[in-house]
């Protein structure tokens, strides 16, 4: 994955799934990466069965060069990320939640830039 953070936040697994089940059905979202096969498109469907599947209780988000985000859904051995582009309609949903952690963490030490 090109490492052009510009920013990162985490968001709740509930909160992520509920946010993708509020898309429209089978209305592309984003594009699911696994090591080892094609970069995929998948739907809000898929997407929201990925999600729930995700372990973590927080999921870190990356924002890539303000162009697009990166949603970490497991980490190693087994990656699983999704690509989100600004295409979509959920592009804008992870805009305003990161919008929301930056100003709720202005002034602290849980910058934007750290997802870890």
């Amino acid at each position: 994955m090109p490492n052009g953070r510009s920013g990162g936040f985490k968001i709740e697994k509930g909160e992520l799934s509920c946010l993708v089940k509020s898309l429209p059905a089978a209305t592309l979202v984003a594009k699911i990466i696994v090591p080892g096969s094609r970069v995929k498109p998948v739907d809000s469907q898929v997407l929201g069965r990925f999600v729930d599947e995700c372990a973590s209780h927080l999921i870190a988000i990356e924002e890539q060069d303000h162009k697009f985000y990166v949603i970490h859904l497991s980490e190693e051995p087994k990656l699983v990320w999704v690509m989100v582009g600004p295409e979509g309609l959920l592009f804008e949903e992870l805009r305003g939640r990161h919008d929301q952690w930056t100003a709720g963490s202005a002034g602290t030490l849980n910058d934007d830039s750290r997802t870890d």
